[in-house]
Order: C-alpha cells, then structure tokens, then sequence
C-alpha cells in the first residue's frame, strides 16, 4: 500500500491534495494515527485516541513536532512525571526522528515494538508502522503516516 497526495497546502491549511479520504481516516480511526510532515517534522493530522493517549485535544497537537511535545515548556509540562518517565521521554524524540528518516530514506515502512508511556505514567506496549506518503507527481516522501493499535 502506497499513500499518494500532490503536496502539503500551507494557504488553506496542512493538506491540500490529499482529500478526504486520508484525513478521514486517521481522524475517524479508533487507532492511534499520526501524519507528520517529512520537511517541517510538524505533525499535520492525529487521531482521537492519539491526543486523548498524550493527554491533549487534537487541534493542540497539529502543528507541534516531537521536540515540543518533549520540551521541557511543551505540553506534558503541566503534569508531575516519574524520573523514568522522563528519561524516556528525552530519549524518544531521537528514536521517532531516525525512523522517520529511515522511512524518507528507504521509501518503505518501518515496523517497532516498543514500550511507551502514557501522560499519566502508565506503560504501554505497542507496535507502530510508519508508512512514507509520496508526492504523486515527483514520487518523493513528504510525509509520513505512523499508526499503532493499542
């Protein structure tokens, strides 16, 4: 399965091409799905249950990277975290980045079983795929869509 769009739109909001179906998707999904752009690292679509697992609304996560959600003034700042909490928190922003950019590189997905940690401290098991999203006229990855059943 390869995901297609013409290109990101900055005027008229973060995706211009991709209709309604890919925004549909990860929007209506009771899975955890994200779609961030490959350029900016900002994140441009999430589902319900990935903001809701961040402990955030949806609109306050579009357009944060995974740097803000990580900093120490981003938006996990208002909680008071175990110190394992924290080391993986400073930890994943570096992993998420190499996959990411393994993605744009190989031009395929990217599979990981990992434990994460919800906002409020609990663990969590789950795989997560990362799925490049290609410009459909120069065949280049712009985005990448990461989705995780939990």
């Amino acid at each position: 399965m390869n995901i297609e769009f013409n290109g990101l739109r900055q005027s008229k909001g973060p995706l211009y091409y991709a209709g309604t179906a890919l925004s549909d998707l990860i929007e209506e999904s009771s899975d955890q799905m994200l779609l961030k752009d490959v350029q900016t690292g900002k994140y441009l679509l999430c589902s319900p249950l990935t903001a809701t697992l961040l402990g955030v609304k949806v609109n306050d996560l579009i357009g944060l990277t995974i740097d803000d959600l990580a900093a120490r003034d981003g938006i996990w700042s208002q909680w008071d975290f175990s110190p394992q909490f924290i080391v993986w928190k400073n930890k994943e922003p570096e992993v998420i980045k190499r996959l990411d950019h393994q993605v744009q590189a190989t031009q395929h997905p990217v599979s990981r079983c990992h434990v994460t940690f919800t906002h409020e401290g609990f663990i969590r098991f789950k795989q997560t795929v990362k799925r490049p999203v290609f410009n459909r006229n120069t065949h280049k990855v712009i985005a990448v869509l990461s989705f995780a059943k939990i």
